[in-house]
């Protein structure tokens, strides 16, 4: 309740959102009574008739009733777009879910039928708002619901939350096509009805429940006259940074998310660095990336607890004439040992805009010039890029194709796979969408969270950039990466004080596997492990060694 509270008090709705509710209530009539309703249904229960019932009675509503509107942020899960497009005349599918107004007399009240992609929590709070009431199987948007005055629809056949239940606020209708279109009308045409329910607004929380817990435990240390949690921006600092606090005050805690802000990195690059001190090579690599010449950049060297002092290493590369003017170096240290996960959390703490680019960087990999370029294009055409690929198995076991080998292997084609390491790229936003599904841990398989996620809810697949074998001798691996010799020195990372047990890893897979519900490749295509080694070949030719990095290779692949 308190986000709820604070997002509704202290933030304003996109423009996409605006927009959206005037060109909604234009379509009404009356258009100064326009009723908007909001639909969300992405419960696994729900997939296919379930949704095609709630879909017909919609259509059927919007049919009988000339003064409403509703909007449909779908999820982007496979099975959710199925069951819509059997709910939708097939002709007037790519018409409604692309925005085109229809023609067709028979189906013009469909017109008010928006089925838009998924929102931002603050957009959709705010649409919630500025609904007439709302159908959802969502647990959270029950309780927003009743918070905000408005009554829900529950389209589930029980209900976690009985309290708005019980206070008459809101309706467990289930998914038939009689009980939603019922209490639906019900509430369209009985407007007593929604006049008291600011009255009971409250049962889950007035929204100060941080502040309570806050000044407890200011009390607590107070009594015992310890100075625990200072709220100072000093404290923070000291915290998290030992080298460069004014870098980090510009560059974290004054960070931007406001996309019209023109002040923004294009490219953001997260250089880790644990107990291999290769972060010198790695810096070098950075700087002969073609992709960097024209981009603003931000490469945020980030070091897990102090295992090294890399300190003169750092100072040295912030010296003019390093890089080039528009490429800044920032240092964070974390006192904290944070594991294979907050990697994937710094490149949200730079100035960024949402079509921003991140790159996420092991510390035993090599690079070509260009690979961060051709990582860069596989993004444009809507992919993460990785590294490597893996395949899980039916038994959740992870497969490398082809195997590890020292020779150079080649392909010609970007390559799809479950998921991916060593290197990531993808886009600002899809970080951040992908953190609105927070891990089932945080111990390990950060690799294949991000993957199934981005795949499963926002339909953004993994592949690997190509790495051609071109005409010439000798040939030079510019487009391409491999492992380093360091990476024999493997060590399971720490979180916090604990080691963290490789055991886990196939553990953790499953589960995110299942409950996220993501399918795997070799579901849909029993063939895929055999099309992808086709797809691989080894070169004859030796690669030009003159640049010594490429003597340091362990492994491709």
């Amino acid at each position: 309740m308190d986000s709820l509270k604070l997002t509704l008090n202290k933030t304003n709705p996109s423009k996409i959102i605006t927009n959206l509710i005037e060109k909604a209530k234009l379509l009404c009539k009356p258009k100064d009574e326009c009723k908007i309703i909001l639909l969300t249904c992405h419960r696994r229960e729900n997939y296919f008739k379930p949704i095609i019932n709630i879909l017909k009675a919609v259509q059927q509503l919007l049919k009988d009733f000339n003064d409403i509107t509703i909007i449909f942020p779908f999820h982007l899960n496979p099975n959710v777009r199925q069951s819509i497009k059997e709910a939708i005349p097939k002709f007037l599918y790519d018409d409604i879910t692309k925005g085109k107004k229809i023609e067709n007399k028979n189906y013009f009240h469909l017109n008010r039928l928006f089925i838009i992609p998924p929102l931002n929590y603050v957009d959709l709070i705010h649409l919630e708002s500025a609904s007439y009431f709302i159908m959802s199987d969502s647990g959270g948007i029950q309780e927003e619901a009743v918070s905000i005055g408005k009554q829900i629809l529950i389209l589930r056949e029980n209900t976690e939350r009985p309290e708005g239940v019980r206070a008459g606020l809101a309706f467990l209708v289930g998914t038939s096509f009689s009980k939603i279109y019922h209490y639906s009308s019900l509430l369209l045409r009985n407007k007593d009805l929604n006049q008291n329910i600011s009255n009971f607004s409250n049962i889950y929380g007035n929204g100060d429940a941080s502040d309570k817990i806050s000044n407890i435990i200011q009390n607590y240390f107070k009594e015992k006259k310890e100075n625990f949690f200072p709220h100072n921006e000093s404290f923070f600092n000291n915290i998290l940074t030992k080298y460069d606090d004014s870098l980090f005050k510009n560059d974290i805690l004054n960070s931007k998310i406001n996309d019209s802000n023109n002040d923004v990195y294009d490219i953001v690059i997260i250089l880790s660095v644990w107990k291999r001190n290769n972060i010198e090579r790695q810096l070098n690599q950075v700087k002969m990336q073609s992709i960097l010449k024209n981009k603003k950049t931000n490469i945020i060297i980030f070091q897990n607890s102090n295992h090294l002092n890399i300190e003169y290493i750092v100072n040295e590369w912030k010296k003019p004439n390093k890089f080039y003017d528009h490429v800044n170096i920032t240092f964070i240290q974390s006192p904290i040992e944070t594991g294979y996960f907050g990697r994937f959390i710094i490149p949200l703490t730079s100035s960024v805009n949402s079509n921003s680019y991140f790159f996420i960087c092991d510390d035993d990999i090599i690079w070509g010039k260009k690979y961060f370029e051709n990582m860069a294009r596989v993004v444009n055409e809507g992919h993460l890029a990785t590294r490597n690929g893996r395949i899980i198995t039916e038994n959740y076991k992870e497969i490398i194709i082809p195997k590890l080998r020292k020779n150079q292997i080649c392909y010609n084609d970007d390559i799809e796979y479950d998921f991916g390491g060593h290197i990531w790229c993808g886009r600002i936003d899809w970080l951040r969408k992908a953190w609105n599904h927070i891990p089932f841990s945080f111990e390990n398989s950060e690799d294949f969270w991000l993957s199934a996620v981005l795949k499963t809810f926002y339909n953004i697949t993994t592949k690997i950039p190509r790495c051609p074998c071109p005409e010439g001798d000798p040939i030079v691996p510019d487009l391409c990466a491999a492992s380093d010799k360091s990476a024999i020195l493997h060590e399971s990372a720490k979180l916090g004080d604990s080691k963290i047990s490789a055991n886990i890893r196939m553990k953790l897979i499953k589960e995110i596997t299942n409950k996220f519900n993501y399918q795997l490749l070799i579901k849909s295509n029993p063939d895929y492990i055999k099309n992808i080694r086709k797809k691989y070949f080894y070169s004859n030719k030796i690669f030009n060694l003159k640049d010594d990095i490429w003597k340091e290779v362990l492994f491709w692949q």
